[in-house]
């Protein structure tokens, strides 16, 4: 597994990338819903809320299958906090 952090003007973006199978385009679809879980004992709640609190902040949390196999993660957050004024 590896983790890196790039510092933009605008954003900073956070990158998990794994070397497991990856997800296929229908669960990459639906990974981020509330409920949805490929697990039998699954909740579905872990990547809605990452997606929930990643999206209060205003940023954006996207999924997507890596070419070299595995799986990444990206969070995306504006550099910048928010002020009142906003």
């Amino acid at each position: 597994m590896t983790l890196s952090i790039e510092q933009y003007p605008a954003i900073t973006q956070i990158s998990v990338c794994d070397r497991g199978p990856g997800m296929s385009p229908a669960i990459l679809d639906q990974a981020l819903l509330p409920f949805y879980s490929t697990k039998q004992q699954g909740t579905g709640l872990g990547l809605a809320l990452c997606r929930e609190i990643v999206e209060a902040h205003r940023g954006q949390i996207r999924l997507s299958n890596r070419s070299q196999g595995g799986l990444k993660v990206t969070l995306e957050l504006p550099s910048k906090p928010q002020t009142s004024a906003e």
